[in-house]
């Protein structure tokens, strides 16, 4: 009995290492390359739990496991339940590890914010609360059923999760992984006809796993391995679609990689824009010639029910015989002067199945495509699957978009192009003209033109086109230009808006500089009759990118969006605060109540210092982001940015820490995950005796009722680990040696007070704003007036607390 003892306990032993050689692979596979924080903790932590869950099964049964394993779930489940706010911010966080989501804003100037250490903690927590029920069911798979099935079900998820963004395998956690397979499942064969696996045979299988696997390194070393295209389509498939049902469920909005923001078909649901999820993954590289600032668009949407962006009719294009390409406008024959500056830029799409090719603006000429990819009518260029694609675009050397805080270079353009061209009939003479952006220029049919009727023709030119004046005889005969069929197209169909949307924005437009003194230039553009002329939607696109901009808070945590109300006409007048898609919709609707042809796009930014010495750039997918475009006559799409603070990066960090809208997780720390309690000697008597002595049960509810201490113990240290985890961190921000910073962590001080009836005073609010968007620091009398107004407030609420509230209170750290 006693060699058959020793041979059980060999065979556990083989079995405890065959789980750790499944467990461990396969998580260091799942994290590391999911490039989650503290890998190594969370894998040294896996092994903990395994040697726990071992331990349970091996030296307990009957019962007494029952009882245990309950107890150590109930643990874990209470857990759950007391750090559920500070799990919750944990998940936020671990979704931007394995879901390639984001957007991004205006101009990519900034890299992209770093996840921050509480994240990282937070995340670390979550992933260890996650990784306890999986390493429990793995050992119960491994070392109590022996089941190849169960251990396969239990690894290969997460092991086809990671392979598909494998560049370069983790060839040891790989290898090990397949020992590990092969051995549970030759093991398994085995069990079929015997009750048991000698521990030299299961050991046996281990070894020759390994040589194999040896061999095949050896053979074909890691270095030489790249994932195939297909291989990365496969998983970002997979990962899109359950990523979609898992956003869906917890309300939060997702952007899968390799596509732009919204989906992969250009609908544009606004219903579900409740909050954004953040992540970095490469998606795409780009050369550039002459690196600049790149908008590169996806789609466009053009029908907006006030609930979603459709695609427009590809049917209602084709017949408008516009007779041009519009997002290859500057391509068209003759159109740019001989001497006209291009560059070129490259994209390389991280999967090639992709329905949308990103393309820049001012597009001449698609230079390597064979065959070159056709258009979606005007809303986007069709990707075909070539894994290069090379572009011709002019050379604006600078910010080729309009935004309300840069200075656009289109200028470069519209010197170089003119905007209307004709002849007129001025006091006899006959004059050929041609408008430009920055004025006209006229050139007489014949020479000795007096001066007097030059400066006459030349001022009545500058009046009909630049200073809103008429031409009521009819002097002017209009040459019709390239882009006039067109125009027309777009007249009617980018101008639609929902009933009664158009007189609700022009309401609030009109609101905006009510009372004000404004200048007689200004005054039509805030006095609309729903008719800017085209010469005029410049300057007006660069006024609404600026009001929409002002009107209200970047945060990723906008809230859910009301169903029955329109989205802008909510954002506008009533929400005020969301993200690039809400700045977006926003502004296109704006244009177009004011009789713009506007557009709503998706698609990535890349900034001019992403790009390296050799002009390549990785665009990644927190660079997705959403802008209005419009018609520039002449020139073609343009972008117009509206989002405040110009790259996506740098607005989640400032939403993260901005007064005006503090979206912080719960304050509650996350407990210490519980080490494997303390557990008896085997007993001397064979596992296999069908009966137990009365000793041993009494031994063993010793061992389980220790145990179920150990674990009521935790329970109760978990409140004081919260509170002192939570005083740890608000100290720290409070106490940061940047006064700035340490301003804003007073101030998340203050805020969470509010919910225990603490007020924030108007000047404590202005410091904050100071701290937040000033470019000087804080004084030392402004950090210690709100460090005194802390104080004060701290005292006040808790002495209007609720038995209720008291514990809340405490729990917080406040």
């Amino acid at each position: 009995m006693k060699g058959g003892q020793q041979a059980k306990w060999a065979n556990s032993a083989v079995q405890i290492v065959l789980l750790f050689l499944g467990l461990v692979s396969t998580l260091a596979l799942f994290f590391g390359q999911s490039g989650f924080p503290e890998p190594s903790f969370l894998l040294f932590m896996s092994a903990v739990f395994a040697a726990l869950f071992s331990a349970v099964f091996l030296l307990f049964k009957g019962r007494t496991r029952a009882f245990l394993l309950l107890g150590i779930f109930g643990a874990w489940l209470l857990a759950g339940v007391f750090a559920r706010g500070y799990f919750s911010y944990g998940m936020e966080v671990a979704s931007g590890y394995i879901a390639p989501y984001l957007a991004q804003v205006a101009n990519l100037e900034l890299g992209a914010a770093a996840p921050t250490q509480e994240g990282a903690q937070a995340c670390a927590a979550f992933c260890l609360y996650c990784v306890f029920p999986y390493a429990g069911f793995l050992a119960w798979a491994v070392v109590l059923r022996r089941s190849a099935l169960f251990s396969l079900l239990a690894t290969i998820p997460l092991f086809a999760f990671s392979y598909g963004s494998l560049t370069q395998p983790a060839g040891v956690p790989l290898a090990l992984l397949f020992v590990f397979w092969v051995s549970m499942i030759l093991q398994s064969r085995v069990l079929r006809t015997a009750k048991e696996v000698k521990p030299g045979f299961s050991l046996l299988c281990a070894a020759l796993a390994a040589g194999v696997f040896c061999t095949l390194f050896a053979a074909f070393p890691q270095e030489t391995y790249t994932a195939s295209k297909d291989a990365v389509n496969l998983r970002l498939d997979i990962t899109n679609t359950a990523l979609d049902f898992g956003y869906s469920i917890r309300g939060l909005r997702g952007f899968p990689a390799g596509t732009p923001l919204s989906s992969s078909d250009g609908t544009v649901s606004l219903d579900t824009t409740g909050s954004v999820q953040f992540a970095d993954r490469e998606v795409m590289r780009v050369h550039c010639d002459q690196p600049e600032s790149l908008y590169l668009r996806g789609y466009s949407a053009s029908v907006y029910t006030g609930h979603e962006w459709l695609q427009p009719d590809e049917q209602a294009f084709a017949e408008s015989n516009a007779g041009i390409k519009p997002l290859q406008y500057l391509g068209t024959e003759n159109l740019l002067p001989a001497d006209s500056v291009t560059t070129t830029v490259t994209v390389e799409p991280g999967r090639t199945d992709s329905n949308f090719l990103f393309t820049p603006y001012l597009l001449v000429d698609i230079t390597s495509a064979d065959p070159a990819p056709s258009w979606y009518g005007d809303a986007y260029l069709a990707a075909d699957g070539q894994a290069s694609y090379t572009f011709e675009t002019y050379n604006t050397y600078g910010n080729a978009f309009i935004s309300a805080g840069s200075v656009s270079n289109l200028w470069h353009l519209s010197m170089n192009l003119p905007q209307y061209r004709g002849s007129m009939e001025f006091e006899g003479y006959t004059f050929q003209y041609e408008v430009f952006s920055i004025g006209g220029i006229l050139y007489p049919e014949k020479s000795g033109v007096p001066s007097a009727v030059m400066e006459g023709a030349q001022a009545f030119l500058t009046d009909v086109f630049f200073m809103g004046g008429t031409d009521p005889d009819g002097l002017l005969q209009p040459q019709e230009s390239p882009d006039a069929g067109y125009r027309a197209y777009i007249q009617s169909e980018y101008t639609q808006l929902p009933v009664g949307l158009r007189e609700t924005l022009l309401a609030w437009w009109s609101d905006r500089r009510s009372g004000e003194n404004l200048s007689p230039e200004m005054q039509p553009f805030y006095e609309p009759s729903g008719d800017i002329p085209p010469r005029y939607w410049e300057t007006a696109a660069k006024l609404v990118a600026s009001e929409v901009s002002k009107n209200g808070a970047y945060t990723a945590n906008p809230g859910p969006q009301p169903i029955n109300r329109d989205f802008v006409e909510y954002f506008l007048t009533e929400g005020k605060q969301g993200y690039c898609i809400h700045y977006a919709s926003a502004t296109t609707a704006m244009l177009r109540a004011l009789g713009i042809p506007a557009r709503y796009v998706e698609g990535y930014v890349v900034g001019k210092d992403s790009f390296g010495e050799d002009g390549w750039a990785s665009v990644s997918a927190n660079q997705a982001h959403s802008w209005a475009e419009i018609w520039m006559p002449g020139i073609g799409w343009v972008p117009v940015e509206s989002t405040p603070g110009g790259t996506a990066a740098g607005e989640v960090a400032a939403a993260s820490a901005a007064p005006a809208a503090v979206a912080s997780p719960s304050t509650a720390p996350t407990p210490s995950p519980a080490g494997p309690p303390e557990t008896p000697a085997p007993s001397a008597s064979s596992p296999e005796d069908a009966q137990t002595s009365p000793q041993e049960v009494v031994e063993s509810g010793r061992a389980g009722f220790v145990v179920l201490l150990i674990a009521a113990a935790f329970l109760a240290c978990v409140p004081f680990i919260c509170r002192l985890m939570a005083k740890r961190r608000r100290a720290r921000l409070m106490d940061d040696p940047d006064p700035n910073r340490a301003a804003l962590g007073i101030y998340a001080y203050l805020d969470d007070l509010r919910a225990f009836g603490g007020e924030i005073s108007q000047a404590a609010e202005a410091i904050a704003l100071k701290a937040k968007f000033s470019r000087h620091a804080i004084r030392p009398e402004e950090l210690a007036q709100l460090r005194g107004e802390r104080q004060a407030e701290r005292a006040k609420a808790a002495n209007r607390l609720t038995c209720g509230k008291r514990f809340r209170f405490w729990l917080s750290g406040l």
